[in-house]
């Protein structure tokens, strides 16, 4: 039997190359494993990218020029160790305290990182050797709070001094905290808080360099404008972070500093914001850590903190406790795929097990030769990309729905038909179909491919290549298989039918009587038992009792109504829906870092913090800008009180002046 007259161009063209499929099935067979095997090779040399400022700006912005200029002019950018110090008896300037908090603050100062040995062991084999020769040889914090001699440090300056905010700033080098009470330490504080800016203060053995509220959350004055308490304590340690492509703790690849990365380890464990150090076997292979594998913080204080491994290791932590349940829900579509095209659908025979097991394999090779593809078109993947697996599984499973229910259409229909009409049927109508879903689909993953936003155009490029294999393989290589599945349950072709079973010799699966489409016999298992008959087939039979429900009166009626009582509700939700965007919504509300937001936000609101840079200008002929630009930044409204840093006044208050000469 031909294709009806009535079918348009499109149906047409697919019914004539469904014979030829169904005529060399073969061929196209091993033309689509060697199709396969060349465009997913690409996968070996796909680049991942990790660094936000490459994903998420826009390409063409301005600031991707003046990242590039300011990297390139100050390659050490900087990163941050915060951390929020809530004392448990509420006494903020308690000398027992003050005293811990010199403790841990000397531990994290004594953490010495060998970068010679984290190059060698998790440097790239791409990059050459040069791109590592700057994180060689012993590194602390600040490399005069060490003994090894050939340290050096990591901390990022700040008028020659390593930038640290802290209490302890409050106290110089000769000052002591030992034997110091309650109240001495409160009236030496007090001195440091009513001292001018820029100034030594004698009781402190220190000069007085900031505002006391930067590191004291709801600091407390007394009448006569000294201190008497406050709420939290603000420690944070200023890195220099030079990233680049080293292996991350799971194995991966990534864009790092992976020496502030195995710092950071350190001082977490050290702070006891983990349970567990998170170096796991290598706890002193890399650094002069003296413990064992089990952290313990300060007990007189609650500690939160905010390291830059802080994200990498919580967002980890999430995705391997969501792993679990994708893969669930990947065996879940799988089992309904095989539920729906193989026993207990139809019987031993006309079950299409096998066919699963197809399209299985499609959805992996259309994800892998659209990242392939994607990679020889300088594509890079992102994160995003692992969103296209579950997207393609779901597309391929209804594309071999379709397929396999036209299948079964015209084979009930026209049961005398040859295979090659069969097949080309089969295509006409169940191919166009799949061909018009996946051309749609594809055509809304291009259009997103015009997004100047990286992350998401590379994304919806792997997308639509990906979208395209699953079509092109499910024509090429599920519909030939399909075309085999007609050979083995057609009497004749070339002998008895045989059942739909995998793992059976030839000899067993050969079925001894005719099985007819339209009385299916059963199935128990994948290999049929001997007495094992009956239909089954619960989803048609149940979707024919609700199709025929809701075309009664009543039917209509409760659809209308559910129907419209969802749109209305709809209606309303939108117009309540708030929209925001906030990181910390990313973190189990349980880890260290969720509390340390919590607390930043409730104690020290410190906002967001920024950098101007100038470019090449000279700055004697400019410093009348420069004076106008420094009163302009302290003046703006939206900038914090005394958190505004700029270095053309701290360099006018160092140059003696004429009548000091």
């Amino acid at each position: 039997m031909a294709i009806d007259d009535h079918h348009g161009k499109l149906e047409k063209m697919l019914y004539k190359f469904g014979v030829v499929l169904a005529q060399r099935p073969w061929m196209f067979i091993a033309f689509s494993i060697l199709l396969i095997v060349g465009c997913a090779s690409g996968v070996a040399s796909f680049e991942n990218e990790i660094r936000q400022d490459k994903l998420w700006v826009p390409t063409g912005a301005v600031s991707l020029d003046q990242s590039e200029y300011v990297d390139s002019t100050w390659p050490a950018s900087g990163s941050r160790a915060m951390t929020v110090w809530i004392p448990k008896d509420g006494k903020v300037f308690g000398a027992d305290n003050l005293r811990q908090l010199e403790e841990f603050d000397a531990k994290i100062r004594s953490i010495v990182v060998d970068g010679t040995k984290v190059v060698a062991d998790k440097k790239s084999d791409d990059e050459p050797e040069a791109t590592y020769e700057i994180y060689k040889g012993l590194w602390a914090f600040d490399a005069q709070d060490v003994a090894e001699e050939d340290a050096k440090s990591r901390c990022s300056t700040r008028g020659g001094r390593c930038e640290v905010q802290s209490i302890l700033g409050v106290f110089g080098e000769g000052y002591q905290l030992a034997g110091k009470t309650d109240a001495q330490i409160l009236e030496d504080i007090s001195a440091f808080h009513k001292a001018p800016m820029n100034t030594r203060v004698a009781a402190t053995d220190s000069m007085k360099s900031f505002d006391l509220r930067m590191v004291v959350a709801n600091l407390q004055e007394s009448a006569s404008g000294g201190v008497e308490g406050g709420s939290a304590l603000w420690n944070a340690y200023g890195l220099n972070d030079r990233p680049a492509p080293f292996q991350e703790d799971g194995g991966d690849m990534g864009f790092e500093d992976a020496i502030n990365t195995v710092w950071d380890a350190d001082a977490l464990c050290h702070l006891g914001m983990e349970e567990d150090h998170r170096l796991e076997d290598d706890v002193a292979k890399y650094t002069n850590w003296q413990g064992g594998k089990t952290c313990s913080g300060p007990d007189r204080f609650k500690v939160s903190a905010v390291f830059s491994r802080s994200f990498g290791d919580l967002f980890g932590d999430q995705i391997q406790g969501d792993l679990a349940g994708l893969g669930i829900s990947f065996a879940l579509v799988i089992a309904f795929l095989f539920l729906m095209i193989g026993p207990p659908g139809r019987d031993s025979v006309h079950g299409m097990i096998s066919l699963g097991f197809v399209a299985v394999v499609i959805v992996g090779a259309a994800v892998q030769s659209g990242f392939g593809v994607a990679s020889y078109i300088g594509v890079k993947n992102n994160p995003l990309g692992n969103f296209i697996n579950f997207l393609i599984l779901g597309l391929g499973v209804d594309d071999a729905f379709v397929i396999t229910a036209e299948f079964v259409r015209h084979k009930k229909a026209n049961k005398g038909s040859t295979i090659e009409d069969l097949i080309g049927n089969t295509l006409a109508t169940g191919g166009a179909s799949v061909f018009l879903t996946s051309f749609t689909d594809a055509a809304a993953f291009a259009i997103g491919a015009s997004s100047k936003l990286p992350a998401l155009r590379d994304f919806c490029i792997m997308a639509a290549l990906s979208v395209f294999f699953t079509w092109f393989l499910m024509m090429i290589l599920f519909t030939p298989a399909l075309a085999l599945h007609a050979r083995r349950i057609t009497p004749g072709e070339p002998a008895r039918q045989r059942y739909d079973c995998c793992c059976c010799p030839l000899s067993i699966c050969t079925a001894p009587t005719v099985h007819d489409i339209d009385e299916p016999k059963g199935c128990c298992m994948v290999c049929p038992q001997k007495g094992c008959t009956g239909r089954m087939e619960p989803l048609p039979d149940a979707l024919e009792a609700f199709a025929k429900a809701i075309l009664t009166t009543p039917g209509k009626i409760v659809t209308f109504v559910v129907f419209g009582g969802v749109l209305i509700f709809g209606i309303i939700g939108l117009n309540e829906l708030y929209v925001n965007w906030k990181l910390e919504w990313f973190f189990p509300s349980d880890s260290y870092v969720a509390d340390f937001f919590d607390h930043n936000e409730q104690y020290f609101s410190s906002g967001t913090r920024y950098s101007i840079h100038t470019g090449d200008t000279d700055v004697y002929d400019n410093r009348d800008k420069f004076e106008r630009l420094d009163a302009y930044s302290r003046a703006l409204r939206f900038n914090q009180d005394n958190s505004v840093s700029f270095f053309w006044a701290d360099f006018v208050a160092g140059v003696p002046t004429a009548s000091s000469a």
